[in-house]
């Protein structure tokens, strides 16, 4: 199952390019205890972060929000 098996993220750090993560605080998609964030967001090495109050299809139940929060975090 592509959520619980490892992936090998050591290639990845040696990049050392800039991460950012946009937490939808109402997504409810996951397990507790896999939360998108901080569970997958904590694999990232400092990530800039935006939060926006929406589930998780924010690209279909609040577009403008998202598409805000994103040029926010390309331009961080």
């Amino acid at each position: 199952m592509p959520l619980s098996e490892p992936v090998p993220m050591k290639d990845f750090y040696r990049l050392r390019l800039p991460t950012s993560y946009l937490i939808c605080e109402d997504d409810i998609s996951m397990m507790p205890q896999f939360m998108w964030h901080p569970h997958f967001s904590g694999r990232l090495r400092s990530p800039s972060t935006r939060s926006i109050k929406c589930g998780h299809e924010s690209m279909f139940t609040a577009p403008k929000q998202t598409a805000r929060a994103l040029i926010e975090l390309a331009n961080s």
